[in-house]
């Protein structure tokens, strides 16, 4: 009988480290992904700035403001994937 109970204690502290080791893995990368950005890269149909302007995402979407861009339209998060905007 002890032994089984030395080995189911093994069992849960083993369990326990494991879990232990994913959370911290978990964490890692939640601290990395919010040190990522999504670029944006400004493209524009009648050369300038212009109302024509578009803005192509590092996530691969395209966003146009009706006036200004991400700075003036106060865009601090990409809207498609989260990631701090950073434009190029």
């Amino acid at each position: 009988m002890a032994v089984n109970h030395i080995d189911e204690l093994k069992r849960e502290n083993l369990c326990l480290w494991l879990q232990s080791l994913a959370k911290d893995k978990h964490i890692a990368e939640l601290k990395a992904e919010k040190k990522a950005t999504c670029r944006w890269k400004c493209k524009s149909s009648a050369g300038g700035f212009s109302v024509d302007d578009f803005w192509i995402t590092e996530c691969g979407k395209i966003w146009e403001f009706s006036d200004g861009g991400p700075k003036e339209n106060k865009v601090k998060f990409c809207m498609y994937c989260g990631k701090k905007v950073e434009k190029e």
